[in-house]
Parts: C-alpha cells; structure tokens; sequence
C-alpha cells in the first residue's frame, strides 16, 4: 500500500492535464509542505513501475526545467540522464522508473522550497503592515 502522498505526487502530471490548477497548486494541495521526509524515490519508484503512464507523463516534464534551473531528465540510449543546472550534478541510471522517481523527488522538493519561501515571505510582509 502506498502513503496516500506519494500518490497524489505521482499523479500530479494527469490531474494538471484533467484540471485547471497549477502544478504549484498541486504540490501544496498534496500535502508536502507539512511531512518533506514522507516523500522517498522508492515508493515514487514503485508507482511508476505499477502505472507506466505516469512515468511517460513524468518524463515528458523532464526536459522542461532546463529554463528554470532545476533538474532536467533524458534518455540517451539504454540509460537515464539527470542533471540539475543549478547544482551542475549529474546522475545516470539504468532504470527508468528509479531515475524518474528521483526526478520526482527533486522536482518536487524545488516546487517546495518555493512555495515555502514565498509563505515566508507572505507571513512576513503581512506582519510588517501590522
């Protein structure tokens, strides 16, 4: 059985394809910004390999993040390329569900840091009116 998180996580693609929300709207809605650690590649892993499809829709975000500065994901021949343009890291794998999952998990926890900075932010600027 897998944490209901990391379905909503591994979903994520379809339902901003079934809806009109953001993928920001989706990550915070999922519940991440309370419980990060609850998120592992490994149970993303599992998903993925139990429904294919939403790897195909993960991987097909993986080259949008180039322009962003966050991690971009390709294959290139029979392994799986990560790299993350602002950390200048590489990974490569050989299974395509693993490297998607820690796709997942970066791309994820980047939305994150954003949306918890700009909470910060928020609650900051609104205190200073006060």
């Amino acid at each position: 059985m897998h944490s209901e998180l990391a379905e909503k996580i591994c979903h994520i693609p379809e339902t901003f394809n079934e809806t009109e929300c953001s993928t920001a709207q989706l990550v915070e809605r999922s519940g991440i910004l309370e419980q990060p650690d609850a998120l592992t590649e490994s149970e993303i892993a599992e998903i993925l390999r139990q429904e294919p499809k939403l790897a195909d829709m993960w991987l097909e975000r993986g080259g949008d993040q180039r322009f962003v500065g966050g991690w971009v994901m390709d294959c290139r021949g029979r392994s799986w390329h990560l790299k993350s343009f602002a950390l200048g890291k590489d990974v490569t794998f050989a299974d395509r569900y693993q490297a998607c999952a820690v796709f997942v998990v970066h791309y994820i926890g980047l939305i994150r840091e954003v949306l918890l900075k700009y909470r910060r932010h928020t609650v900051a600027g609104a205190g200073a009116r006060t």
